[in-house]
């Protein structure tokens, strides 16, 4: 009899605890994260477009990603991140003398622009940046 009334006792509390804390806590699971896009232009020094030159940026959820200017120079950059006041790109001449010479490497910090909010508690919104680079001639 003992023990049975000390289960009941244990079981009793244990339920009053789980009751109370479920009152309080919302349960919500997640990552906060935003959209964002990152637009703008590679070109040498006497402005002229840099075609193929690669625009590393590992700032994601996601790991780090490559693409490529196309042969205006520009490049456009989408998708979701932790929400943040800057992101990192760097821009690497991979493809030697096809764009006209060999190029410097040059990492750059890009400001990013907070332009939509969302309701959603996890959902920051949409971030987006812009930038014009320029590389130098390698020695």
């Amino acid at each position: 009899m003992k023990r049975s009334t000390l289960t009941f006792l244990a079981s009793a509390a244990a339920l009053a605890a789980i009751s109370a804390c479920s009152a309080e806590m919302m349960g919500e699971f997640g990552t906060p994260h935003a959209e964002f896009e990152i637009k703008g232009i590679v070109a040498d020094e006497q402005g002229t477009p840099l075609n193929g030159i690669a625009v590393i940026y590992d700032d994601t959820l996601l790991s780090p990603d490559t693409l490529y200017t196309g042969t205006d120079g520009r490049f456009l950059i989408e998708g979701t991140m932790f929400p943040r006041e800057e992101m990192t790109l760097k821009f690497k001449d991979l493809d030697e003398e096809l764009n006209g010479g060999l190029f410097e490497t040059k990492t750059v910090k890009v400001k990013m622009e907070q332009v939509e909010q969302s309701l959603e508690s996890w959902n920051y919104g949409k971030f987006v940046g812009e930038t014009e680079v320029t590389l130098k001639k390698a020695e």
